[in-house]
């Protein structure tokens, strides 16, 4: 195929926000000469092998797919030599060793999800709903030594609404990630890629990984409760620790107004699980925070799927 640079790209990347960028380049007639991404997952009882979201795109448009276990071992080095990339592009896949990202001659560029330098780390969309945010975006940056510290192609803006959650802003940002590439690419083999150092202020916001104990509910205001079932909705899903060890998952949720309130207590029944009041009303669930309530739209209870408040009060009732 014919490509409006000659240039040649080796892409890294594993889940779906990769897959984004990846078609966007090959779209755009860009000379991508395979991908590399992780090695297939066991997934389920019968021990299945599933591909990754970016290794089932690149079997669709016939791209060379690499799978190395150890990017610094001799056969993949080998294989560098072989493919012999101008510049590689990573999206979303783990941190690559100098001997790699330091091989083409136009180095390696990456695009996070963030606007850097704040919201360094592996989780930023999670953390930037976590923290009520209003805006956040992509940056492309040119790898070092550090991880997310190179040096800025371009950053692009997107503001957050109060009904995106991980899903929806994923999405988005997956969408601008692609288009800031592409262009960053462009200027780069145009020769008009202009590049600058990150701020060296002190970092306002990390975004670390996501741990088991981050995805649990304290209920505080209600404001608070609501920006982390919007950061982990709808998966994996933040969670309310109950008796004995039992959780229940939030997946959607709206403030009710405090004016509202007082009007909602007629007829409705109020019930304590664990150290926490909810209240019910018309196949309505509703939880007591230290503001206001919030209605819980959507629940999952252990072992069963995500359903809506209704269902699950029509069905298996958690008030029983």
């Amino acid at each position: 195929m014919d490509s409006k640079f000659k240039e040649r790209i080796l892409f890294y990347g594993t889940p779906s926000f990769a897959v984004g960028v990846l078609e966007r380049l090959i779209e755009q007639d860009f000379n991508v000469i395979g991908v590399v991404t992780m090695p297939d997952k066991v997934q389920g009882r019968g021990k299945t092998f599933l591909p990754s979201a970016v290794k089932k795109y690149a079997q669709s448009v016939n791209l060379e797919i690499l799978q190395p276990t150890n990017l610094k071992s001799q056969d993949f080095q080998e294989d560098l030599k072989r493919l012999n990339p101008d510049v590689q592009v990573v999206v979303a896949f783990r941190m690559l060793p100098e001997i790699v990202w330091d091989y083409p001659k136009l180095g390696t560029y990456n695009v996070h999800a963030s606007l850097l330098p704040d919201y360094r780390g592996a989780a930023p969309i999670n953390w930037v709903l976590y923290n009520g945010e209003k805006n956040t975006g992509v940056t492309t940056f040119k790898l070092k030594h550090a991880i997310d510290t190179g040096d800025i192609a371009l950053q692009k803006e997107v503001s957050i609404s109060e009904s995106d959650n991980f899903e929806t802003l994923y999405n988005k940002l997956a969408q601008l990630g692609a288009i800031a590439m592409v262009e960053t690419l462009q200027l780069l083999f145009k020769g008009d890629l202009k590049l600058r150092q990150q701020d060296s202020v002190p970092l306002i916001h990390q975004a670390p990984k996501i741990s088991k104990e981050d995805l649990f509910i304290n209920i505080t205001t209600s404001k608070e409760v609501l920006n982390k079932i919007r950061a982990f909705s709808p998966y994996p899903g933040a969670r309310l620790k109950l008796e004995k060890n039992n959780f229940i998952k939030f997946i959607s949720a709206k403030r009710v107004k405090k004016e509202e309130i007082n009007e909602l207590k007629i007829g409705a029944k109020k019930h304590i699980l664990g150290d926490y009041e909810f209240f019910t009303k018309n196949s309505r669930i509703f939880i007591s925070c230290l503001d206001t309530w919030l209605e819980l739209l959507v629940l999952q209870i252990p072992n069963k799927k995500a359903m809506t408040a209704q269902e699950i009060m029509n069905g298996r009732n958690l008030f029983n």
